[in-house]
């Protein structure tokens, strides 16, 4: 009778241990308006990849950013004048310290404007990448 109970508890180890090694990944999106981006949520945060790899790999907030600032391209790419895409890409640019230094300094101004958006859009908007 008392070895059913420890096999339960050693079935439950393994299969946590084999979760946490395996970190299935689960599809989820970021949206603005029409326009989506997916990106791999994890259910623990690639910890044994990156206790493997002394850090080398993307977190879930990581890999959400990435979605954001490709949902941020997208929104450049389809950019047929809407106010409300210009008045969220501002937002963001002036909102986030990274996006607003880059384009001050490519284009020597602190107002955004699209043309000018649109024309750096890849130095503005470039994604996370591990070294």
């Amino acid at each position: 009778m008392k070895k059913k109970p420890t096999f339960i508890v050693l079935g439950l180890l393994v299969i946590l241990i084999s979760l946490f090694i395996t970190d299935p990944a689960i599809n989820r999106a970021v949206k603005y308006g029409d326009q989506e981006a997916q990106y791999d949520w994890r259910l623990f945060n690639n910890a044994f990849c990156n206790l493997k790899t002394a850090g080398h790999c993307f977190t879930n907030e990581v890999n959400r950013t990435n979605a954001e600032i490709t949902l941020y391209r997208l929104l450049l790419d389809n950019y047929n004048g809407q106010e409300e895409v210009k008045k969220h890409l501002t937002q963001v640019v002036k909102s986030i310290y990274q996006f607003d230094r880059t384009y001050t300094e490519l284009t020597n101004s602190q107002e955004v404007r699209m043309d000018s958006l649109l024309k750096y859009k890849d130095q503005v908007f470039a994604p996370i990448a591990l070294k």
